[in-house]
């Protein structure tokens, strides 16, 4: 019998992930009474043709963001981060269990294309990264997690947080989208997978 460790809605959320990921390998448990509870899952490589560790959080979609009234009803409000690495560290899932609460400790929400800049970057080990990008996963199967798992009725979006440096993340900011950025990514070739030894673009 798993153990919720106080996470409710974890049967549908990790047979939803399974499904799309694969068999787990690891999950971080959080131990502390927090709201939302927040787990961190390891899914390894191998996995239709996935030949990268993904680190997806387990408990954020628990809660609704507080994201702007004026916004579409479609826009979304419950999420799940997701991190995608070449080897599962565990500062890397200490990164993204931090970012995961960041929204519901200061009231806020993560949006699509926001940046953000955080002391937690340091868990990355690369002095090249200065701030992360919010966006929608872009892998085909990654982003079908919102047609296949609902919370109150509301889908879960997975929502990619991208390590980028400080000349990207002032090609984001002056563009107010993330569509340049992506383009960038796409014609020069970097990768989705976080290496901290791989040489950045920007």
């Amino acid at each position: 019998m798993k153990k919720s460790y106080g996470n409710p809605n974890i049967a549908e959320r990790e047979d939803a992930l399974v499904s799309i990921f694969g068999p787990m390998r690891h999950v971080w448990h959080e131990k502390s009474e927090e709201n939302p509870h927040i787990d961190i899952y390891c899914f390894p490589p191998g996995h239709a043709g996935r030949d990268f560790f993904t680190l997806v959080t387990g408990g954020m979609s628990n809660r609704v963001m507080n994201v702007p009234p004026e916004l579409p009803p479609d826009y979304p409000r419950r999420i799940e981060l997701v991190f995608y690495c070449a080897e599962p560290r565990t500062e890397y899932a200490e990164f993204v269990n931090r970012l995961a609460h960041y929204p519901f400790d200061e009231n806020t929400w993560f949006g699509i294309g926001h940046t953000m800049e955080t002391a937690s970057i340091s868990l990355l080990g690369c002095s090249e990264i200065s701030a992360l990008l919010f966006i929608p996963s872009p892998i085909r199967p990654d982003k079908s997690l919102p047609d296949i798992l609902h919370i109150d009725g509301d889908p879960v979006t997975l929502m990619w947080v991208v390590p980028i440096t400080k000349a990207e993340c002032a090609l984001v900011r002056k563009n107010g989208c993330c569509g340049a950025i992506l383009d960038l990514f796409s014609q020069q070739g970097r990768p989705y997978v976080f290496i901290p030894s791989k040489r950045l673009l920007l």
